[in-house]
This record gives C-alpha cells, sequence and structure tokens, in this order.
C-alpha cells in the first residue's frame, strides 16, 4: 500500500501501519485518526476490518431514512416497512448490507473448500509417500485403482 508522499495529514505512524497493510479490526479498535487517516487506511484494511468499518460507517451516516413510524402519519393503512426512498438510504440500507452478507457467505465456502484441499493434499501424500514403503505399495495401487474408475481416467492416458 502507498500514499502520496505529500499527503501532510497523515500522521508518520499511521503511514507506517498503512504501508505493512492487513489492519485489523483489533489494531482499528485502539487508533484515533482523522479523516484523512481513515480514508487512506481503507485500501490496507483486512477484509474483516472492511467490514466492520464498513458497519461502523452505515450505523452512523448522517442521513438515515424515516421510520415506518415517521412515515406513518402520511398513511392511509398501517405500514411494516418503508423502503429506501434515496440512492444515499439504498446503499445504506439495502446493497451495503447484502454485500457484506455475502462476502461473510463467500469467505465461509473459501474458508471450508482451503480446510477440504488442505485434507485431500494430505491424504494424497501419504499415499504417494506410501509408494515408496514396500509395505504400503499394494494400498497405493488400490487407491490409484479407485480414483481412475471413478473420475473416468484409465492409466496410460495422460495419468
Amino acid at each position: 500500500m502507498s500514499i502520496p508522499k505529500d499527503h501532510e495529514m497523515v500522521r508518520p505512524e499511521i503511514r507506517a501501519l498503512i504501508e505493512r497493510g492487513k489492519i485489523t479490526v483489533d489494531e482499528l479498535k485502539d487508533l484515533r485518526c482523522n479523516s484523512y487517516e481513515w480514508e487512506a487506511m481503507v485500501p490496507a484494511l483486512s477484509i474483516e476490518a472492511l467490514i466492520h468499518q464498513t458497519e461502523h460507517a452505515i450505523d452512523n451516516r448522517r442521513t438515515k431514512s424515516k421510520t415506518k413510524y415517521e412515515t406513518q402519519r402520511f398513511a392511509i393503512a398501517p405500514i411494516e416497512h418503508v423502503p429506501a426512498l434515496t440512492y444515499d438510504d439504498a446503499i445504506g440500507r439495502v446493497f451495503a448490507p447484502q454485500l457484506i452478507g455475502r462476502l461473510r457467505q463467500a469467505m465461509a465456502i473459501v474458508a471450508r473448500d482451503t480446510e477440504e484441499l488442505r485434507l485431500a493434499r494430505a491424504a494424497i501424500q501419504k499415499a504417494v509417500d506410501g509408494m515408496f514403503d514396500i509395505a504400503c505399495r499394494d494400498d497405493a495401487i488400490e487407491v490409484l485403482t479407485e480414483l481412475s474408475r471413478s473420475s473416468g481416467i484409465r492409466p496410460g492416458n495422460g495419468f
């Protein structure tokens, strides 16, 4: 991460944090920064910290839409939901929360898939290591034969 050298409003200690990158939520909690520093920090935030800061900004935005109770006085029938009335409101109440939710789902999938790949890699490595052990050679051949059956790849055809 880099910020313009002439950006005088960003203190050296904050500049160093930005240059390091991957700023965490725990680090953010202890920081006291000016607006220039907060904005310069955004590209250097970890995913979790970016979500945290986005939610904080949404919760503290100045323009909030009218509640159903404020709108109720103008309605003939009771209102359970008031839709976003402006683009700013739509960003804060509809789009940003939806993006955050989807980002969290994607992060959970990546974490799960990463663990599954780690386990598969360990199993394959164990099988490969076993190929060189005469006692495990038959087991390795059985694993490779089963893999070729289930995948449709036959030994000698690029396997």
